[in-house]
Parts: structure tokens; C-alpha cells; sequence
């Protein structure tokens, strides 16, 4: 159990994903902690409605790597939402730069 909530996990699988990322949230490098896999960002989310607690982390590519890093960093910070950050290059017919993707379903 965390003494503070996360409302969301933002993650990005390769550099070029990911470190936009980190600059648009003004992230700060957390501590790692021994045994973890990956490195995470904090950051908040000031809005007019109020602020959110944000989460950043690189997952890796390749679906496997993907899952067990996403699952990891779930487990870890337990979040309200989970957003995916990318471009989509696993969909080159589909969908373009820009694009919005939501899933229909989960895994």
C-alpha cells in the first residue's frame, strides 16, 4: 500500500518515445531501487481541476519485454490510469503520427 495515490502511469517503449515525454512532464529522476528493472519519473499534472500525480517510465519493445515491465510498474505504483505513450510503429497502415489509439479491450 502507498501513502500517496498515482493517478497515472505513463510509459513509452524506446527513447525516441520516451524522452518527449520526460520534457513535456518536467520529470525528475526517482531513486532506483535494488533488484528493479526499471528506472521511473515522477512528475504532477497541474490542471484547472486540480493536480495529478504522474509516473514515467521506459518499458521496453517487443510485446514480452513490454508486458512483464508494464506489469512490473503496475505492480510497483498501483495507478488510477495507465497511458501508453508512442508511435505506434507496430502499426504503419493504420495509424499516423498524431493519432489517438484507445484500446477496445485488455489483456
Amino acid at each position: 500500500m502507498h501513502w500517496y495515490e498515482i493517478d497515472f502511469l505513463v510509459v513509452a517503449a524506446n527513447p525516441k518515445e520516451f524522452d518527449p515525454l520526460i520534457k513535456a512532464f518536467h520529470a525528475k529522476s526517482l531513486p532506483k531501487k535494488a533488484g528493479e528493472a526499471l528506472h521511473y519519473w515522477a512528475a504532477e499534472l497541474r490542471t484547472k481541476d486540480g493536480t495529478y500525480s504522474v509516473i514515467l517510465a521506459r518499458v521496453g519493445r517487443g510485446s514480452s519485454l513490454t508486458a512483464a515491465s508494464l506489469k512490473s510498474a503496475i505492480d510497483r505504483w498501483a495507478p488510477n490510469f495507465v497511458i501508453m505513450g508512442g508511435i505506434a510503429a507496430g502499426l504503419p497502415d493504420e495509424a499516423k503520427l498524431g493519432d489517438l489509439l484507445v484500446s477496445r479491450s485488455l489483456l
